[in-house]
């Protein structure tokens, strides 16, 4: 997590699949990248969850987005960690799109 600059305490003292990981992670995102929007996923694709009994399949996502606002949402996939990794990835796109305004009628 050096990369995007998560405190080690973060981590420490929630994991690094929770919400206070993700927002720091997405705003770190947006500070290396010189971006103005990051996203951070972190999650148990499976087979086993964490080790405080999170289940697998449970993801954390964050959404640094402009005006240094962070977004997160807490989602629960099914299937093994190939099914569940692309349902994260789709979910975290289709849920920037629309923060961002975006919708199937702007098209």
């Amino acid at each position: 997590m050096t990369l995007l600059n998560v405190n080690p305490e973060t981590l420490a003292k929630h994991t690094a699949v929770s919400k206070a990981t993700v927002e720091e992670m997405a705003m770190g995102a947006v500070n290396v990248s010189g971006e103005d929007i990051g996203i951070a996923v972190s999650g148990y694709g499976g087979p086993d969850g964490g080790e405080d009994g999170t289940p697998a399949g449970s993801v954390w996502f964050g959404w640094a987005l402009p005006g240094n606002t962070v977004h997160t949402s807490l989602q629960h996939f099914e299937g093994d960690c190939t099914e569940v990794l692309a349902q994260a990835v789709k979910y975290a796109i289709v849920m920037l799109l629309f923060k961002l305004g975006y919708s199937s009628d702007s098209q």
